[in-house]
């Protein structure tokens, strides 16, 4: 919820002129997956009425999973694909110039 709040500061600021709205890059990115969070069935079918579904964690760290990047602004295009979370300051820094 606190994420919410934040983001919504933003487009508030954001709103505030258009010119702002129009120059600046927004990007929402975490900087890593972590969990890794499982449903695993029984192994034959879910099709039998009764059949048990777990759920749980795979680990308490970070996993391999993307991360999904979120970007509106001027460079936002160069972030609609898959790249390295490291390309990302890449993209910000071609923007500011």
């Amino acid at each position: 919820m606190a994420f919410n709040r934040a983001i919504g500061e933003v487009k508030d600021w954001l709103s505030q002129e258009e010119k702002r709205s129009e120059n600046t890059l927004r990007v929402v990115v975490s900087d890593h997956d972590t969990g890794g969070f499982a449903i695993n069935g029984p192994g034959d079918s879910l099709v039998k009425k009764g059949n048990i579904v777990e759920d749980g964690w795979t680990t308490g760290g970070h996993t391999a999973e993307d991360s999904m990047i979120w970007s509106q602004g001027p460079g936002s295009s160069h972030l609609g694909r898959p790249l390295d979370n490291t390309d990302l300051f890449q993209v910000m820094k071609r923007v500011l110039n």
